[in-house]
């Protein structure tokens, strides 16, 4: 697995109001698991399991106040097939069917093509 991926694509470079609230850690968290593929933390995990009360028993002070902007940022920039079921979360994980890849690939071919224009 390809750690360094996620070093170089941002998922949350593109602004949004809300994500001013989301803790640093969580971005990195959020963004390693959708790029790189690596297990989320046990809050995020729950998070994208949907499992409302899980996930408040798992957050800190911090992801507390901000699991409605987590949330908002979950839905509009996860893909559907990255959330909503631990088989969907295992699957995103482990790349079933190339299916972490065929999101991840062209955010690396628009890297490349915006690295090469520098």
């Amino acid at each position: 697995m390809n750690t360094i991926n996620s070093k170089k694509i941002n998922l949350f470079k593109v602004y949004a109001p809300y994500i001013d609230d989301i803790p640093e850690y969580t971005k990195e968290d959020l963004n390693a698991y959708l790029i790189d593929g690596l297990p989320p933390s046990g809050f995020i995990e729950a998070v994208l399991l949907n499992d409302l009360m899980l996930a408040t028993s798992r957050a800190d002070i911090v992801n507390t106040k901000a699991l409605g902007q987590i949330v908002k940022w979950i839905v509009a920039n996860a893909p559907y097939n990255s959330t909503r079921s631990k088989e969907n979360v295992d699957n995103w994980i482990n790349d079933k069917d190339g299916c972490r890849s065929r999101f991840v690939d062209p955010k690396l071919k628009a890297l490349m093509w915006e690295t090469m224009a520098l």
